[in-house]
C-alpha cells in the first residue's frame, strides 16, 4: 500500500460514484495518500504544489505529479507510482 489509503475501499467509493479516479492536490491529501512530504512547495499551504491521481483499477499504479527537484525522492520513497 502506498501511504495511507486504502485502496480497495477507494475504488468502492468511486465505483459508487461513477467516476474513474480521484485527483487529491492539497498538501495534507498528498502527504494522506504517498506518506510522502510533498516538499517545500508545499510549505505555503496552497493546493497545486503536487497532485496524486488514484485510479479506481486497483491493478493500475498511482500517478504523482511534483516539481522536479521532488521527483527523485518521491520516487525512491514511492517505487510502484508513477511520478
Amino acid at each position: 500500500m502506498t501511504g495511507f489509503v486504502d485502496r480497495q475501499r477507494a475504488a468502492q467509493l468511486m465505483d459508487r460514484a461513477g467516476i474513474e479516479a480521484l485527483v487529491l492536490c492539497a498538501p495534507e491529501a498528498f502527504h494522506y495518500a504517498t506518506g510522502a512530504s510533498i516538499g517545500p512547495a508545499g510549505l505555503f499551504r496552497r493546493a497545486g504544489a503536487g497532485f496524486v491521481v488514484i485510479p479506481a483499477g486497483r491493478d493500475l499504479p498511482i500517478g504523482v505529479v511534483v516539481a522536479d527537484f521532488n521527483a527523485g525522492q518521491l520516487q525512491r520513497g514511492l517505487p510502484d507510482a508513477v511520478i
